[in-house]
């Protein structure tokens, strides 16, 4: 599960890089709930609590599924939109198309994390949401996943302001076993097609501070960009 993890990790960075508004909140509850000291470890109870960070993730997995496409087989004969598919059957998912129907998400493409305040979510239909499949055969890692996400994610925006040098619409999409960005392998250019970009700046840095960039590795092989003030990790 270290690959869709990743996955996830990546997308709700991009997004957030995307939404300084939303970052912005997101630092202000982290820092309400582990306070000033980025080097202060952080709690399992201190991760419950942050919920905002939390409903973004959600969000961000609902627009990037890690796994996008998983099947099922038919264990009785049903009929689908006027036509009979018998038991037996392998039946594909598009879990990133089943999160874009606008009965359940409307303006389903806007990254909008308060589509999972309790209020908003509690009579959708459990199977509209599905980045961990559903069922009883759904990831049983999901809860870790999920912990594991706020975990990093906090601490990047404990020392970092992200901000993002591609948009939504210029970004490519890999839809292969893992949801992921088709960046370079060997990031050797800051303005190719295919290059995910993400600017790091670190929190409370003043302005022309020194930065240099560094490769950090993703996924298989590939790389991003990042900014990072020199002699920080």
């Amino acid at each position: 599960g270290h690959d869709t993890t990743t996955a996830g990790i990546s997308w709700v960075l991009f997004l957030l890089a995307l939404h300084p508004d939303v970052q912005d909140r997101v630092y202000e509850e982290i820092e309400s709930v582990l306070g000033k000291d980025p080097s202060r470890p952080a709690t399992m109870h201190d991760l419950n609590e942050l919920r905002l960070l939390e409903r973004c993730i959600k969000e961000a997995l609902r627009l990037y599924p890690s796994v996008s496409f998983f099947g099922r087989t038919l264990s009785d004969d049903i009929e689908l939109a006027g036509h009979h598919i018998p038991s037996g059957t392998i039946v594909g998912i598009h879990a990133y198309h089943v999160h874009r129907d606008e009965r359940f998400f409307p303006d389903a493409e806007t990254f909008d994390p308060d589509r999972f305040l309790p209020e908003n979510s509690e009579q959708r239909h459990p199977y509209a949401y599905i980045p961990f499949s559903a069922g009883p055969r759904n990831c049983i890692g999901q809860k870790f996943a999920l912990l594991e996400e706020k975990s990093v994610v906090s601490r990047v925006l404990r020392s970092f302001r992200l901000r993002s040098g591609r948009t939504r619409q210029q970004q490519t999409i890999m839809h292969e076993l893992i949801t992921r960005p088709r960046v370079l392998a060997s990031c050797s250019t800051w303005n190719h097609a295919n290059e995910w970009r993400s600017r790091r700046e670190p929190r409370g840095s003043p302005p022309g501070a020194d930065v240099k960039l560094a490769e950090t590795r993703m996924t298989n092989g590939d790389w991003c960009r990042l900014m990072k003030l020199s002699g920080k990790v």
